[in-house]
């Protein structure tokens, strides 16, 4: 270890032994710019090659992601069409029903109308069959006496 009253050690770049003004010298020199410089835009190119690598994942990620969500939109406009077209049926279901409802109505109304008339008619004839009866009954017994 160094303490700050000995000399620094002089470092060794490739075969040529700088002191440390020298090595500020160097780093200053044109050479080593744009060798940091080009050190910084390769950082910087692998840098924006993981971004690059990782937005294509992720964009390839999101594009299953949407094949997924069409082939999803796609069932359920199915599942909508075929939920309509059996609402459309039994609607018609409906309707038929309906008519055949109305007109069965319409058949008893004229049953129970018949069979007022019917009973009507029985009374009728249930008042006059004793005076029927009776007059054939009359008639029977008449016939041979005159």
């Amino acid at each position: 270890m160094s303490t700050p009253e000995t000399p620094q050690r002089p470092q060794t770049l490739g075969r040529q032994s700088v002191g440390h003004t020298g090595l500020d010298a160097w780093l200053a020199t044109p050479v080593f710019g744009a060798t940091n410089e080009l050190i910084c835009l390769r950082q910087e190119a692998y840098v924006a090659s993981e971004k690059r690598a990782a937005a294509e994942r992720e964009a390839s990620e999101l594009g299953l992601a949407l094949e997924d969500s069409h082939r999803h939109v796609a069932g359920l406009i199915q599942q909508v069409e075929i939920c309509h077209q059996r609402e459309k049926e039994l609607r018609e279901n409906l309707l038929q029903v309906h008519d055949q409802l109305l007109r069965r109505d319409e058949e008893l109304r004229q049953s129970i109308r018949l069979r007022a008339m019917l009973a009507a008619r029985l009374r009728q004839i249930l008042q006059r069959l004793p005076r029927l009866i009776y007059r054939g009954v009359r008639k029977v017994l008449t016939y041979g006496k005159k």
